[in-house]
């Protein structure tokens, strides 16, 4: 009977924790009382079997703590009933009860697909405190494992589409999802880079895309103004090649490039890598607007990721079978950087640099070439730059501490393997190096090393 009121609580007990209940203190009120009810029904157990295996009183040993005759007079004559007689079996009806308990708690998780983690994260979602969801949701940001990276995006997944949540909240899961897919894209992007092409992070890429992309665009039109630009960094993090229209529209409508809008349209396209936007992205670069410091950064930013897409897809491809329209967006921006590399601010000359490293063109050889004898070119000591968005994303470009001169040196190594014009310019430059310039020796010897050449000295 005990065994049937627990089968009968069972289902509506993990239904009610699951779904309706808005207290944690609820919850392990609940889950106690269960507790003792699958403990009372396994210790009922444990004595009927008992009652099959145990001899003697021993119910009364055990159960009711008596002390008893060990044996009775008719049994005094036979040696083994009197050891098992004067046995307690408190251990092995211990076991059985240890043993039911067990097989409760595993026909409860496998009869329910209940789980405490679980049922602990949905109760606080639908409580009324919103410090513990914003500190839930960021925790659920930070999921890696394969076994917990689908619940943790399912979870979130209802927490942004909830219009009952407070809008800090939603803006959290939003921003949470798009840490979570950034991982994922980043992930199959090293995958591939390794020539691996399954992963789980791929399925589970794919198949969060094809689930929550189309959702995001429709909700992008109606969004409210603070939730905009988290729904448009979500479509950029899962790499979702239909939002390329609704990024450069956003571009457009929000020209304000200081606004929240406008910079996380712009991350999106970066983050998103897709080839397509490179003519936009170029035409963006070459537009002759003057912009700070950041908006440079984020644009440079933009502008090495889809460079570097642009190598990866055609690295095997003859230069003749490349799109034209590809092949000049790809120009503009190595000839913008280059010219930047140059004659620009300091800060900006080393932003530049980082670009360049990702054109790989050969002609770009004698922009380098010029921005390595630009005026100034040799004092320049490179930070990182920088790039933030409305989600607190933060990209960097470059290596702190690194001069103007290397970084432009790693450009050119780049770029012209097996290419002897570079190899007579480092030659040529070195024989006129003077005694003071050291450094320079160095690094156009570190140019000749990398193009597999020997050294020159002296």
């Amino acid at each position: 009977m005990t065994a049937g009121v627990v089968a009968a609580v069972t289902g509506p007990m993990a239904q009610f924790l699951r779904y309706e209940s808005r207290s944690v203190v609820t919850n392990m009120l609940i889950l106690l009382g269960y507790a003792f009810l699958v403990l009372g029904a396994a210790t009922l157990l444990a004595i009927l079997v008992g009652d099959l295996w145990f001899p003697g009183r021993w119910r009364e040993r055990v159960i009711l703590g008596r002390r008893v005759a060990p044996i009775d007079a008719s049994e005094a004559d036979d040696p083994i009933k009197a050891l098992r007689a004067q046995k307690s079996y408190f251990l092995q009806f211990s076991a059985l009860v240890a043993v039911f308990v067990g097989l409760a708690v595993f026909a409860f998780q496998k009869g329910t697909g209940f789980s405490l983690e679980e049922s602990y994260q949905r109760t606080t979602l639908r409580s009324d405190s919103v410090e513990p969801k914003l500190e839930l949701v960021s925790e659920l940001g930070e999921q890696r494992r394969d076994d917990r990276v689908p619940q943790a995006l399912e979870i979130l997944d209802s927490v942004w589409r909830d219009e009952t949540q407070p809008l800090e909240v939603r803006r959290a899961a939003l921003t949470a999802l798009g840490q979570v897919g950034d991982y994922l894209s980043d992930a199959v992007d090293r995958w591939r880079e390794q020539g691996r092409r399954t992963s789980w992070q791929g399925e589970t890429l794919t198949g969060l895309r094809a689930s929550l992309a189309p959702a995001l665009r429709r909700f992008h039109e109606t969004a409210p103004p603070s939730l905009r630009a988290y729904v448009t960094y979500v479509l950029g993090a899962i790499h979702d090649d239909e939002s390329r229209a609704l990024f450069l529209n956003d571009l457009k409508a929000f020209p304000d490039e200081s606004s929240d809008e406008h910079r996380t349209a712009l991350l999106a396209l970066g983050v998103a890598r897709q080839l397509e936007a490179l003519p936009d992205v170029a035409a963006l670069a070459n537009d002759g607007k003057e912009r700070d410091d950041d908006t440079f950064a984020l644009l440079a930013w933009v502008a090495r990721e889809l460079m570097f897409t642009f190598q990866r897809y055609y690295q095997k491809t003859d230069e003749d079978d490349i799109p034209e329209e590809m092949r000049a967006a790809a120009e503009r921006l190595w000839r913008y950087y280059g010219e930047v590399a140059a004659t620009g601010a300091a800060e900006r000359r080393c932003t530049a640099a980082v670009v360049l490293t990702q054109a790989r063109d050969v002609r770009l050889r004698e922009v380098l070439f010029r921005a390595f004898d630009a005026p100034g070119a040799g004092e320049i000591i490179c930070g990182y730059a920088r790039v933030t968005a409305v989600t607190g994303t933060v990209r960097t470009l470059g290596e702190d501490g690194q001069e103007l001169r290397q970084r432009l040196i790693d450009a050119l190594a780049l770029v012209s393997l097996g290419d002897d014009v570079v190899t007579r310019w480092a030659r040529d430059r070195l024989m006129h190096v003077s005694d003071d310039s050291e450094n320079v020796r160095y690094l156009l010897n570190d140019l000749l090393a990398k193009l597999g050449q020997p050294k020159v000295t002296g």
